[in-house]
C-alpha cells in the first residue's frame, strides 16, 4: 500500500517548513517582515491555499526584497529575490511604514526579481543539477520512509541557502543592477540589465 498524504496536508508541511527552518536564519541574516502598508506575511486574505510572506531588509542604500510563495497547486516552496536602490536613504527600514510597497512588484520593478532555486543559472537548466536536484520542492514519496527523507533533504536545502543568503545576494548582483526608486517604488532611475 502506497504512502499518500492531502494536498492540504503537504501544503502544511511546506509551510511548517518555512517558518520552522528558513524564517529564524533569514531573521538571523537581518531581515524582517516588510513593514509596507500592503505586505503579507501568512495565509493570502483573498486565497486560502496560498502562503505568502514577504521579508525585507536595508544594506546601506538597497533594499533587499525576499517573497516567498507556497501554493497547494505544486509542490515548491518558492523564494524569490529582488534589489531596489532607494532615494533618499532611510535611516532604518522603520521609516518604511504606512507606505505602499504594490509598485516593488509591478513591471518594471518586477522583470528582475529572481527565483533562488532554479534562476540564475550560468547554464542551460537543463546542464544544470540545481536546476534538477536542488530545487525546493517536496519530493514524490511512495512509502513513510520516502517521506521523511524528502522532508529531511528540503530542510536541509532550504536551511542551507538561507544560512548563505549573501551569496545569491551576490549571485543577483552579477546579473542584474538595481533600479533607482522613491520609497514607494516610483521609478527614478532604471537601470539596465
Amino acid at each position: 500500500m502506497f504512502y499518500s498524504l492531502k494536498n492540504s496536508e503537504i501544503l502544511k508541511i511546506r509551510n511548517d517548513i518555512f517558518l520552522q527552518n528558513a524564517f529564524p536564519i533569514l531573521e538571523q541574516n537581518g531581515f524582517v517582515k516588510s513593514p509596507f502598508l500592503d505586505a503579507n506575511f501568512g495565509r493570502n486574505y483573498s486565497n486560502s491555499q496560498l502562503y505568502i510572506y514577504e521579508m525585507c531588509r536595508l544594506e546601506n542604500s538597497n533594499l533587499e526584497f525576499l517573497t516567498t510563495y507556497i501554493s497547494l497547486r505544486d509542490r515548491y516552496i518558492q523564494i524569490f529575490l529582488n534589489i531596489f536602490h532607494l532615494s533618499p536613504i532611510p535611516k532604518n527600514i522603520s521609516e518604511l511604514e504606512n507606505i505602499s510597497g504594490m509598485k516593488f512588484y509591478l513591471p518594471p520593478n518586477n522583470q528582475k526579481e529572481e527565483r533562488l532555486d532554479i534562476d540564475m543559472l550560468k547554464t542551460i537548466p537543463l546542464f544544470s543539477y540545481r536546476f534538477w536536484f536542488e530545487n525546493y520542492k517536496l519530493k514524490s514519496f511512495h512509502t513513510k520512509f520516502g517521506f521523511n527523507m524528502a522532508i529531511k533533504k528540503l530542510k536541509y536545502l532550504i536551511e542551507r541557502d538561507m544560512k548563505n543568503i549573501n551569496f545569491f545576494v551576490e549571485k543577483w548582483r552579477q546579473f542584474h543592477k538595481p533600479n533607482i526608486t522613491d520609497w514607494e517604488g516610483n521609478i527614478i532611475e532604471l537601470n539596465n540589465p
